[in-house]
């Protein structure tokens, strides 16, 4: 019935005795993660294994997903096509309704997210299964997998399979390395989930000439798509001195006894703001962010109240707050009650005054802003950031990347895909510039310039 070798590769054993396990009911695992590298075979095993489910449990209903149906039809039909071939099933085509179906009633369906079209994955919904297969879940949003953990196991048939949802990934710097990758590793994935990893050299049908081509791939390509590393050299990166190892935190917390510094990021969507604290000279700690999509001023100043103002671990009544950031919030806004600008709902959202506010006329420019934070990022004695409170802060210090505009000049790139994590670039930058703008301000004499 499957054509295909799995006997050859250890980690593909591995696989299925532990899917043996689950479906003899000698193991409370429901969620088999196989990452590593391009062709180590995940997707054989795993769509072999939902062929396994679909013969032993008539009526069965499975679906595999990609980020999109053009994907589908390129890389998951081909292959469960060649899994099957000669084999007694029905394909049906209709892309709407891609399905094969089985002599004993059992369908694998192919399924695309289509996120950009469908924010909501309202084609989730009422969506039945026995199984699901996240094909390259890296490329697919977190909302999508946890909607699958919600609708599996509701097809009901008799005998009832256990409710199975599989995933291949390769390396990459999102969600999944923070919520599969990083715990697997730390040994801290529920005891649902087991994780395996599948590289080239775990598989014997690599060719030689395919190991000789790898060979011609630069030293970064190779070690993340074949060796698997989850080490990744950003090239271009704006923030090119920031280093996870050097500037990451979690056991920052608030000093009652020390201003606590606002920098503002104005834009349509998101609203954003970092909170951090410094003595401008021995150190600058980056604490919580604020990125609030569909938002405004208002909403984001209530935020900071509910945070701030009220009694909590840190504080009793009211911090006496600084304010720092972008110029363009003292232009009159017509989103704001009475056309006033960002500055002044703020102060008087939140009980400020004038000497509370330091707001530079005109931005930094983007060349010497670059320069200035990078050397800051090098050479101040204690900058640290939070990353449980500051997500998408580490992340537009990661992957905002430098490139060069129209007039020759620097820029920060907002077109385009992010080649590093599966984003366009223009959802970043916008906590960068919340740093950038707080740096400048409150260590503008750390470090001098020099002018060209």
């Amino acid at each position: 019935m499957i054509n295909a070798d799995l006997t050859r590769n250890e980690k593909q054993i591995e696989f299925l005795e532990e899917l043996t396990k689950v479906i003899n009911g000698e193991s409370p695992v429901r969620n088999i993660h196989i990452g590593g590298a391009i062709r180590g075979g995940k997707t054989f095993v795993t769509f072999c294994a939902a062929v396994i489910v679909c013969l032993m449990y008539p009526g069965c209903k499975g679906y595999i997903i990609r980020e999109s149906f053009p994907t589908l039809r390129s890389t998951s039909i081909p292959s469960m096509e060649k899994i099957l071939k000669g084999a007694n099933v029905k394909w049906h085509k209709n892309p709407s309704d891609y399905h094969v179906s089985f002599s004993n009633g059992s369908k694998i369906y192919f399924f695309s997210e289509n996120y950009a079209q469908d924010k909501d994955l309202d084609r989730f919904k009422g969506l039945e299964a026995n199984f699901f297969i996240l094909e390259q879940i890296e490329e697919l949003q977190e909302a999508t997998f946890m909607k699958c953990i919600e609708r599996v196991g509701s097809w009901y048939i008799d005998p009832m399979p256990p409710a199975l949802t599989f995933s291949t990934f390769n390396p990459s710097y999102n969600w999944v390395k923070d919520k599969l990758y990083e715990p697997a590793i730390a040994g801290l994935l529920p005891k649902t989930d087991y994780y395996i990893t599948a590289l080239p050299n775990d598989n014997p049908f690599v060719t030689d000439d395919q190991w000789t081509a790898w060979d011609r791939l630069d030293d970064e390509s190779r070690a993340r798509f074949i060796m698997g590393s989850w080490d990744i050299d950003v090239k271009g990166q704006f923030m090119h001195k920031f280093n996870r190892e050097k500037h990451i935190d979690n056991t920052l917390t608030f000093r009652p006894d020390e201003y606590v510094r606002l920098s503002f990021d104005f834009n349509v969507d998101p609203m954003t703001c970092t909170v951090y604290q410094t003595d401008c000279y021995t150190y600058y700690h980056i604490l919580k962010e604020y990125r609030i999509p569909d938002s405004d001023m208002y909403e984001m100043c209530e935020l900071i109240r509910k945070d701030f103002w009220y009694s909590n671990d840190y504080y009793y009544g009211e911090p006496y707050f600084l304010i720092r950031g972008d110029a363009a919030g003292a232009n009159r806004s017509s989103a704001a009650k009475h056309h006033i600008n960002h500055y002044d709902i703020i102060k008087q959202e939140l009980n400020l005054s004038n000497k509370q506010f330091n707001v530079p006329a005109s931005n930094p420019g983007i060349s010497e802003s670059r320069v200035f934070c990078n050397s800051v990022f090098q050479h101040f004695p204690n900058i640290k950031i939070n990353e449980d409170l500051c997500p998408w802060t580490v992340k537009d210090l990661m992957f905002c990347l430098a490139t060069i505009d129209g007039d020759g000049r620097t820029a920060i790139a907002k077109k385009g895909k992010n080649p590093y994590i599966n984003m366009d670039n223009n959802l970043l930058g916008h906590l960068l510039d919340t740093v950038r703008y707080g740096i400048h301000t409150d260590l503008v004499d750390f470090i001098k310039i020099p002018k060209s």
